[in-house]
């Protein structure tokens, strides 16, 4: 399933608890839902468009529970988390959340590439350099630092990497793994983790049991 964020208008002045924004979510490549806040703290809302006949709503935060990582727990230590705090199920809401804040680190990236060198590092952060960005300063940065990627004029992919970066969502699924080796696991993230295995090639007989 393909869901995509167009005509989005953030309101940053209204933007109190929650985002204040309107969109246009898009399924499979048609216009499905109306999504909007009030950045009053309530939940999105999602109207659907007059003559999509796409998937249901339900469907689709149940597809996503599946094949996008959940939201971490707010206390990361099992021993002192509260039983309401079994981190959250990638929905349409969460999925919403994250495109907008995705979308506006293309916004920062495009903005700092006019100006900057931004470089991706070998631990995978980025990082700004002042000089302008010109051949001749981008060449003089690679001989100094050869293992960084050069992010201005580099790939689709690269760029893409640097999004994923500047807004957080390159950690989603690794801080997932990460709670697993810890013992940390919440419900939502068992159960992505076992959707994951169902979809694999080789599932573990064991753990779909």
């Amino acid at each position: 399933m393909k869901i995509e964020l167009k005509n989005l208008k953030v309101a940053n002045h209204l933007s109190q608890e929650t985002t204040a924004y309107s969109a246009s979510v898009y399924v499979n490549g048609k216009r499905a839902f109306h999504a909007q806040n009030a950045g009053q703290g309530g939940a999105d809302d999602f109207h659907r468009v007059p003559g999509y006949d796409g998937p249901a709503l339900a469907e689709i935060d149940a597809w996503l529970a599946d094949h996008e990582p959940p939201a971490g727990p707010m206390d990361p230590d099992p021993a002192t988390r509260a039983a309401y705090d079994t981190g959250m199920r990638c929905d349409l809401e969460l999925l919403v959340s994250r495109l907008i804040t995705e979308k506006d680190a293309a916004r920062m990236l495009g903005q700092l590439l006019n100006k900057k060198i931004l470089a991706l590092g070998a631990d995978n952060q980025v990082y700004q350099y002042k000089a302008a960005p010109t051949p001749a300063n981008i060449a003089a940065l690679i001989k100094r630092n050869p293992e960084d990627t050069i992010i201005n004029g580099a790939a689709d992919d690269v760029l893409a990497k640097a999004r994923r970066v500047l807004c957080g969502a390159e950690d989603t699924a690794e801080a997932v793994y990460v709670r697993q080796r810890e013992n940390r696991l919440t419900q939502a993230d068992a159960h992505w983790l076992l959707a994951q295995d169902r979809a694999a090639k080789k599932p573990c007989s064991e753990l779909q049991a």
